[in-house]
């Protein structure tokens, strides 16, 4: 079912995705390589990471972790080194902090998507399921996070000052991005080279049809091309 390559042609981005825990679940049992195998299968671009705490955390039937992320994704970039696929990370809904950004910037990746505090707010979806009592926090966690704007500042931030030893050679700003007009800025102002993602607005039109959806598309295209050739992005002075 998930055999898309031939569909997509090769031009096409096509990646995989799996979530921390199931990664560190593979990497203690000692069979990672079977997810590599099946990678390598599906013809994919690389695979993402998503790292989700706090959705877990209120998920009913959440996992933990006890290693860092960081150490996992080490491991997994010796894998994916090999296998020559490449490896982006990213979070579900709350964003990542300048802490975390670094040490994801200083690392071999294809992308960071930042699944910003704005868009989806998975950790709250999972506190709606969960019983009452289920964990030991209300809800005001679920309402904790970085905006893409935010993270977007923090990462050229860090960039500049980390100067050569970035090793991340690109950024997907997502999370709250409702238009082109946003996105065309976000993604204007980054010093890496940046995509925006939006899936809340394809979404809300996708309910009304395919015709629709269509005509949205091809407006956000349109509009794009538009913002490129008449905008410029201010520099801070």
């Amino acid at each position: 079912d998930f055999a898309l390559r031939k569909i997509l042609g090769d031009s096409c981005p096509f990646y995989a995705n799996i979530g921390i825990a199931q990664v560190d679940k593979m990497l203690r049992a000692g069979n990672f390589s079977d997810f590599i195998d099946l990678c390598k299968k599906l013809e994919v671009d690389g695979f993402f990471i998503h790292i989700n705490p706090l959705q877990e955390w209120y998920q009913p039937e959440g996992d933990r972790w006890l290693r860092s992320p960081l150490e996992m994704i080490d491991e997994v970039l010796n894998f994916t080194e090999k296998a020559k696929l490449s490896l982006c990370v990213k979070e579900v809904g709350q964003g990542m902090g300048p802490k975390s950004l670094e040490q994801l910037l200083i690392r071999p990746l294809a992308s960071i998507e930042f699944a910003a505090f704005g868009g989806t707010n998975f950790s709250y979806l999972e506190a709606l399921r969960a019983e009452s009592g289920h964990v030991n926090l209300d809800l005001g966690m679920c309402f904790v996070g970085h905006s893409a704007s935010e993270m977007l500042t923090s990462a050229n931030r860090l960039i500049t000052n980390l100067g050569s030893k970035v090793r991340c050679e690109s950024l997907i700003i997502s999370g709250g991005i409702r238009s082109y007009l946003q996105g065309h800025l976000l993604t204007e102002s980054s010093l890496l080279p940046a995509a925006y993602g939006m899936a809340g607005a394809f979404l809300d039109v996708a309910r009304k049809g395919e015709n629709e959806t269509r005509d949205f598309v091809q407006g956000q295209v349109d509009g794009l091309k538009v913002a490129h050739q008449f905008l410029r992005v201010r520099k801070e002075s």
